[in-house]
C-alpha cells in the first residue's frame, strides 16, 4: 500500500469535490490487476481491472456504489473519513477465468491523503474429463484429485453417473492426480498463463494401474486490452 498527499495520481482527473475533501476526509484508490505471471505484484505491463467493479468489491460489508465512487482507468476512487476498512471482493464481480487469493484487505486511511490498495488477480483454470474402467464404462463415484506439487493442496471432484468430473478454481502451476487415492503415475499437468481456462483430461482405470487417455489441449489465452499504464501507478 502506499498513500497520495493532497492529490490524487495525474492519471486520474477528479472532480473538485476531491480536494475539498482531502482536507479532513481520506479515500481510497482500489486497484484490481490482472496478475498475469502470478507474482503477486503488478508489473508495468499487467493492466488494471475496471469493469464490474461495483460487483466485485465492498467497503465494509456494504455494496461499493454506497459510496458513490468514480471508476476510472486506474481503479475506483472513495472518499473516506480516516479509519480503518474492510475491503472485500465477491467471485460474483470476478472476470472469466481469473480469481483473487485474498478475498479481503484492511486498509487504514488518514486525512489528506489516498490509500492505494492493489488487489492481485490470477489465473482460474477447470479441469474438466471422465473417469472409465478397463472397456470404457463410465465409473461413477470416484474422487479425483489434483494436487499442487508445490504447495501440496488439494482440489477434489467427485465424478458423476456419466463418469464426468469438474475440478474448479486450479491456480497456476504443477499437479499431479489421485483417482480415489490411488496415483495416476504417467500425468503431471503444467498450469500456465499461456493456456486457456477449460483444459480436457480423462482417466481409465485398468487392474494394474491408470492411465490418462487424452492429454490437456493447449489453447493460447486470449490476449486482454490493456488500458494506459502511467508512472504513478503503485504497489503494494
Amino acid at each position: 500500500r502506499r498513500s497520495y498527499h493532497g492529490a490524487i495520481p495525474n492519471s486520474i482527473t477528479p472532480a473538485n469535490r476531491y480536494q475539498d475533501r482531502l482536507r479532513t476526509q481520506g479515500g481510497l484508490l482500489n486497484q484490481p490487476f490482472f496478475d498475469e505471471n502470478g507474482n503477486g505484484r503488478r508489473d508495468s505491463a499487467e493492466p488494471i481491472y475496471n469493469q464490474n467493479l461495483s460487483l466485485l468489491l465492498s467497503i465494509n460489508n456494504e455494496e461499493l456504489e454506497r459510496y458513490r465512487p468514480d471508476i476510472e482507468r486506474q481503479g475506483a476512487i472513495v472518499s473516506l473519513a480516516p479509519d480503518t476498512y474492510r475491503v472485500a471482493l465477491d467471485p460474483a464481480g470476478y472476470p472469466l477465468n481469473w480469481q483473487a487469493s485474498q478475498r479481503a484487505y484492511a486498509v487504514d486511511t488518514a486525512a489528506g491523503q489516498f490509500t492505494s490498495v492493489e488487489i492481485p488477480l490470477t489465473r482460474a483454470y477447470t479441469l474438466i474429463g471422465t473417469v472409465t474402467n478397463s472397456v470404457g464404462s463410465a465409473i461413477a463415484g470416484q474422487r479425483v484429485e489434483a494436487i499442487d506439487t508445490d504447495s501440496e493442496q488439494r482440489k477434489f471432484s467427485i465424478t458423476n453417473s456419466a463418469g464426468v468430473f469438474y475440478l474448479e478454481g486450479l491456480s497456476q502451476g504443477n499437479y499431479r492426480f489421485e483417482i480415489s487415492g490411488d496415483p495416476v503415475s504417467d500425468t503431471q499437468l503444467e498450469l500456465d498463463q499461456n493456456l486457456d481456462g477449460f483444459q480436457e483430461i480423462n482417466f481409465q482405470i485398468f487392474p494394474e494401474n491408470i492411465q490418462t487417455q487424452q492429454a490437456p489441449t493447449e489453447i493460447t489465452q486470449p490476449e486482454i486490452t490493456q488500458p494506459e499504464i502511467t508512472q504513478n501507478a503503485t504497489t503494494i
